[in-house]
């Protein structure tokens, strides 16, 4: 009679994953998503708010339009986490004028010593929108004492060049901010830019 020999295989299965880890029900790929669905979904995950969320949030705003990345901006301010600077900080180096400007004005509510470093480069922008946006915000801060105390004068300098040689409108939107941080280095500037704006207008009348 033949001899049998048995052989253990010695084979460990992966534990099934918990239930916080099981998958989930199966999603559309997101181009199937139109812009609303987008906004929503991304909604969705900030308030989901771990590790797999985050992740796909970070896709998801990967690859939306302009047109969802401004909703998911807005929808920063209902769910605000320290984590979503980053994505302000692309809507601002974007070259979009409508995601910068919302970039400028959720940088403005929070009132951050290091946003000023972000801020300053586009008081140069070639849109009055976006340099105007950036002015109006660093006016807010001059005007509120204890809003970015250490940082803010930093963009006197700056606030002055745009007075200078900045369009009408912006060197309108440079001048307030001047006027608020009551800087002695914007006094001169100030009155020069003054008696310059009143003889084009005696020259213009």
């Amino acid at each position: 009679m033949p001899t049998i020999q048995l052989i253990r295989l010695n084979i460990q299965l992966p534990p099934y994953p918990p239930s916080s880890q099981a998958p989930g029900p199966l999603q559309p790929p997101l181009d199937d998503y139109d812009n609303a669905a987008r906004a929503n979904l991304g909604e969705l995950l900030l308030q989901m708010s771990n590790t797999d969320s985050d992740r796909q949030f970070s896709s998801l705003w990967d690859t939306s339009n302009d047109a969802v990345k401004q909703s998911l901006l807005h929808s920063f301010r209902q769910h605000w986490d320290p984590g979503y600077l980053a994505y302000v900080k692309r809507a601002l180096e974007s070259d979009s004028v409508e995601l910068k400007i919302l970039a400028i004005e959720q940088l403005k509510s929070l009132e951050l010593e290091y946003s000023i470093p972000w801020l300053i480069p586009l008081l140069a922008h070639e849109s009055e929108k976006v340099s105007c946006a950036v002015a109006n915000t660093l006016q807010f801060f001059f005007e509120e004492e204890e809003a970015v105390t250490h940082r803010k004068y930093l963009s006197v300098a700056p606030l002055i060049q745009m007075l200078e040689t900045g369009a009408a409108k912006a060197s309108v939107c440079a001048a307030n901010a001047l006027a608020a941080a009551e800087s002695k280095r914007a006094i001169l500037p100030l009155m020069t830019q003054s008696e310059k704006r009143s003889e084009e207008e005696v020259k213009l009348a």
